[in-house]
C-alpha cells in the first residue's frame, strides 16, 4: 500500500503544524498532550513500517488489530511486494 499511496510525511507534517497552531491559539496547556499523542503515533507508524522484524507476539501485543497476528498467522506473514 504505501508504495501504491506513497509515504503520509508530508501530510504528517501538515498534521502536525494545523495541530500546534490550533492549540497554541485556543489551549496552550493541550500542547504537551499533543506532542506525546503525535510521538506515540510516529513511533508505531514506524514499527509498523519494520513489522517483519519483530517477534509475532510484539505485533499482537500492540497491534489494534490483535487477531491477525493469531498463531496460525504468525509463519504466513510476508512482505508485500
Amino acid at each position: 500500500m504505501m508504495q501504491a499511496v506513497g509515504a503520509p510525511d508530508r501530510e504528517a507534517g501538515t498534521y502536525v503544524r494545523s495541530l500546534i497552531h490550533y492549540l497554541y491559539v485556543r489551549q496552550k496547556g493541550l500542547l504537551p498532550l499533543a506532542a506525546l499523542q503525535t510521538f506515540v503515533k510516529l513511533m508505531g507508524f514506524r514499527l509498523g513500517k519494520r513489522y517483519q522484524q519483530l517477534p509475532a507476539s510484539i505485533c499482537r501485543m500492540i497491534s489494534v488489530q490483535r487477531a491477525y497476528w493469531g498463531e496460525e498467522r504468525a509463519y504466513a506473514i510476508r512482505p508485500y511486494g
